[in-house]
């Protein structure tokens, strides 16, 4: 039977059928790698990739999602959409995004872990996704695992209020939610190993609430800040 591959960057509805059952997945084929030019691709700032990285997990990425304004709320699992990890840095459509699965199985399981707990949350609230190399520049960091799709900022927050849950029930919000998070990310790795990544909390600021880092970088790492 002939297979139809679909050439044109973006997202194909593809049709699965078992048995009387059909169902649709969502499939996304992306812009090449080598389509980047000068750190641009089509009028949007990706920057460039350095030759080598820490992260045993992460190598240069093959290419990029293609986001529009009509596929941006697309769901790429159960619980979350691509909107979430679109990079936060102004721009017109299309953007470009690099999102790795199996990120997205972790935040899964993780957002599994929390309710088991008996925490509120229907998903967790993706405080920052994917980051371009241009925006890491800026911000002084010149390799990170958001680079490589590979990485989230998270906290629980069930009554959208944007700032942390009081996980804890201490009756404040601080950074002991924070690393409660994290512990809840040590109990998935250690169910999970093919997981295992970076996970570092955060305090709050005056610019935003604690968090969690997550990512699937494919060594464990731990801090706090």
């Amino acid at each position: 039977m002939d297979r139809f591959v679909p050439d044109q960057p973006g997202l194909w509805i593809l049709a699965v059928g078992f048995e009387e059952e059909i169902k649709t997945v969502n499939v996304f084929v992306m812009v090449p790698f080598d389509s980047l030019k000068n750190g641009m691709l089509n009028g949007y700032e990706i920057g460039r990739y350095p030759d080598t990285n820490q992260f045993p997990n992460f190598n240069r990425p093959c290419g990029f999602i293609k986001v529009t304004q009509d596929n941006i709320d697309t769901r790429i699992s159960p619980r979350y959409t691509l909107h979430e990890f679109v990079s936060r840095q102004t721009g017109h459509f299309p953007k470009f995004l690099v999102l790795r699965e199996n990120l997205i199985l972790k935040l899964e399981l993780l957002t599994d872990i929390v309710k088991h707990k008996g925490h509120r949350c229907e998903k967790l609230t993706v405080f920052s996704g994917f980051r371009t190399p241009a925006v890491q520049r800026r911000r002084g960091f010149l390799d990170c695992a958001h680079m490589y799709g590979g990485a989230a900022d998270i906290y629980v927050d069930a009554d959208s209020n944007g700032i942390m849950d009081d996980l804890n029930g201490d009756g404040h919000v601080s950074w002991r939610d924070a690393r409660l998070l994290a512990a809840y990310v040590d109990e998935l790795e250690k169910a999970h190993p093919e997981l295992v990544g970076g996970c570092g909390w955060y305090h709050g600021t005056s610019s935003h609430g604690p968090f969690v880092h997550v990512d699937v970088r494919g060594e464990r790492t731990r801090w706090h800040q």
